[in-house]
């Protein structure tokens, strides 16, 4: 039997990056190398299932940032506290862009804690993350030119606002919302997120890779695992249309 969890099958990270930060390889990788192991019943969640979310992939994702941070002396960007490899990505950017990369949020100051060799050295900004951590402290006064700030989703709002009153907020601030799934759930407050941004006059774009496989790539998932009785599916919205879509995707598969 095989739990998929929450997974994306493609990443952030070249293949070297991933092994280290996960000690080990990913899930289709580790599957297809070892040709002895016979999966019986696949447990495979569909979050994405019937989704209308535009299918952006990591590699896609990080060249839209990488063009729209060219050049900018300040950048915030949201992302979720478990997404070890965006983080990874975005601090990896900071430190291509020779830009200081400052955090706003005690859980992502904890995500960050826990990547090893990160390629950029963060500061946690104070009025922000409260606790004793490992990264050096600086303040809201500090984030003016040349630093990518990461936020959570839920505290953009009040560090725009603080930086506005500190005089840190730069005339060409680029804001990327990474935004937050699912993506009914957060639609009233990411209007009111791109309403405060209009005031503000921050350029802001929302981009997400998501951290779930998407419709399209559920044949390459199946030529892998090759489940051998059975199919379970959990965690989708339109379980009818995952049950067709799994009933007419196991027919062309050898």
């Amino acid at each position: 039997m095989l739990y998929t969890g929450d997974f994306r099958i493609e990443s952030f990270l070249d293949q070297s990056v991933f092994r280290e930060l996960n000690q080990g390889d990913d899930l289709l990788t580790f599957i297809e190398d070892n040709k002895d192991i016979k999966i019986d019943t696949l447990i495979i969640e569909g979050t994405n299932i019937g989704s209308g979310r535009i299918p952006i992939t990591p590699t896609e994702a990080t060249k839209i940032i990488e063009k729209l941070a060219k050049n900018r002396k300040q950048i915030l960007a949201t992302l979720h506290s478990l997404d070890v490899e965006y983080a990874y990505m975005l601090a990896s950017m900071a430190e291509e862009m020779k830009m200081q990369l400052a955090i706003a949020s005690v859980s992502l100051a904890k995500l960050l804690e826990r990547i090893p060799n990160l390629p950029s050295k963060p500061q946690v900004i104070d009025e922000y993350v409260d606790y004793l951590t490992p990264f050096e402290k600086t303040t809201i006064e500090n984030i003016k030119e040349k630093t990518l700030t990461l936020v959570s989703y839920r505290e953009i709002i009040d560090l725009i606002k603080d930086l506005s009153l500190t005089g840190s907020l730069s005339k060409d601030c680029l804001a990327i919302i990474s935004e937050s799934e699912p993506q009914i759930e957060e639609g009233l407050e990411y209007t009111v997120i791109a309403n405060w941004f209009s005031m503000m006059g921050i350029e802001s774009y929302r981009i997400r890779a998501s951290g779930h496989y998407y419709q399209y790539q559920l044949k390459t998932i199946l030529e892998k695992i090759k489940p051998k009785k059975r199919i379970k599916i959990i965690h989708t919205e339109k379980p009818w249309l995952f049950l067709k879509n799994l009933k007419e995707t196991s027919k062309n598969i050898r």
